[in-house]
């Protein structure tokens, strides 16, 4: 995998959050509203969530949020199920 990634810049300010199974899958993690105000705190500007996580935020959980932090959210959150996944949020090109 890493000659695929071997000549591309990595994005600073990405944050991933969940756990990885052995086969590469994010798994679907708790204390999503303080880990991004930890991340909007530290100046992360992507978090990476579980696919299955993001779209129940995407869909429901924004509204519950304090302005400020759904503010951040909506900008910030993004979906993976796979590590290869996340590598394509980390990295350009």
């Amino acid at each position: 995998v890493q000659w695929l990634w071997r000549h591309r810049t990595y994005l600073p300010a990405v944050g991933v959050t969940g756990a990885v199974d052995l086969r590469g899958r994010l798994l679907r993690i708790g204390g999503v509203e303080e880990k991004a105000r930890e991340a909007a705190w530290t100046a992360v500007h992507t978090l990476v969530l579980p696919q299955e996580l993001f779209e129940e935020y995407s869909r429901d959980d924004f509204a519950q949020m304090p302005a400020d932090l759904r503010d951040y959210a909506r900008g910030a959150f993004r979906g993976a199920g796979s590590m290869l996944d996340v590598l394509g949020h980390a990295f350009e090109g």
